[in-house]
Parts: structure tokens; C-alpha cells; sequence
């Protein structure tokens, strides 16, 4: 890599030091620039902060009722930013960017005679319904299915993210099913700045 007059090589750590305002170019056109699989990615495309959580119990909801949905277990959490005590994820001082979510769920009607008539899912960002999804069973009706809702967020510092549901069924209650096999699960990570 040639380096400019404006920039400085370091050689007692190896690093790049760029004037305010300078650019440095890695490579060049139909180039390739290898990273090994051992090395920790840094800044802006280390696709941070991110979290993995999901239900360890079941959740009863009430048919029409639109529900937040508590995921109190977390796989990982980079940054300490899911809230696993209040289901919601905070973006963390200096990490504003886009963000990508999914929400996994698997839902039953417990009793035996009930089906799903519709199911609708929701993101709610700093407690407002900001985008949802809808299953429509009245054409022929469902006892137990998997929804993922998936949806990229421009969000600023403090933002909220939550994850709601509302089940519409023919009769008693529908539930929201938990376990260690990760059956209803929420996740996300920072795409840019």
C-alpha cells in the first residue's frame, strides 16, 4: 500500500495516521482485500452493538388485545444494550445508525377446538407503532405457525425498540411459545453509522 505525503506510517504499532481531512485508499480497482477469520473487527463495520434474546416461558395473550412481547432471556448482548428486564433494545450513546431487527415467533392456540382468524405483529420504536405485519387466516383457519418479521430502523441515541403482537382467534386464547430452543426470538445489529 503506497502511502501519501499527508499521511504517517507508525512502525512501533503498525498504524496509519491520517491528517484531519485526508483519505487513505486500501487497494485499488478489481483488488482483494483479505481479513482472517481470527481478526476482531472494529468501529464502524464491526456491525455493533448487537443481541440475541429470546422467550424462556410461554406467553398467553388475549385475542384482540395488541401485547408487548417479553424476551427475558439473552444469548449475547455486545454492548449492553438489550434490556432483558423490560424485553426492549437501547441504542447506546455514540452508536445512532440503521439497525437491523427480527423478530421470530411461534404461536399456538392452546385449546383444542380454538384456530387463528389473524395475527398481526409489530415494532414499536420510543413506545409509538412504527411498522407491522399481518397473517390472515380467514380462508382457512390455523392452529400453530412461525412468523418472522424483519425490518432495517434509522435510529438515533436513546431510541427504544420493542416487539408487540396482537392474535385474533376463533375462540379462548392464543400463546406465544418459549423454550431453550429459541422458538420466539428477538435479535438485532447495527448495519452503519
Amino acid at each position: 500500500m503506497a502511502l501519501k505525503i499527508d499521511q504517517i506510517k507508525d512502525l512501533q504499532d503498525n498504524s496509519i495516521i491520517s491528517k484531519s481531512g485526508s483519505n487513505i485508499t486500501l487497494g485499488a480497482s478489481n483488488d482483494t482485500i483479505t481479513v482472517p477469520n481470527t481478526v476482531t473487527v472494529a468501529g464502524a463495520m464491526a456491525n455493533t452493538p448487537a443481541f440475541f434474546a429470546y422467550k424462556s416461558s410461554s406467553q398467553d395473550l388475549t385475542s384482540g388485545v395488541t401485547t408487548k412481547v417479553t424476551f427475558d432471556t439473552e444469548v449475547f448482548d455486545t454492548d449492553s444494550a438489550y434490556d432483558a428486564a423490560n424485553s426492549k433494545f437501547v441504542v447506546p450513546s455514540g452508536e445512532a445508525g440503521k439497525y437491523v431487527f427480527n423478530l421470530a415467533i411461534l404461536t399456538t392456540c392452546p385449546e383444542a377446538t380454538n384456530r387463528f382468524d389473524r395475527a398481526l405483529y409489530f415494532y414499536y420504536v420510543n413506545g409509538v407503532d412504527t411498522a407491522r405485519w399481518i397473517t390472515d387466516f380467514r380462508t382457512g383457519y390455523g392452529s400453530q405457525f412461525t412468523s418472522n418479521a424483519n425490518i432495517i430502523l434509522d435510529l438515533n441515541e436513546s431510541d427504544y425498540v420493542e416487539a408487540y403482537c396482537q392474535f385474533v382467534v376463533t375462540a379462548g386464547t392464543a400463546r406465544l411459545n418459549g423454550s431453550g430452543y429459541y422458538y420466539t426470538t428477538f435479535q438485532g445489529h447495527k448495519l452503519t453509522g
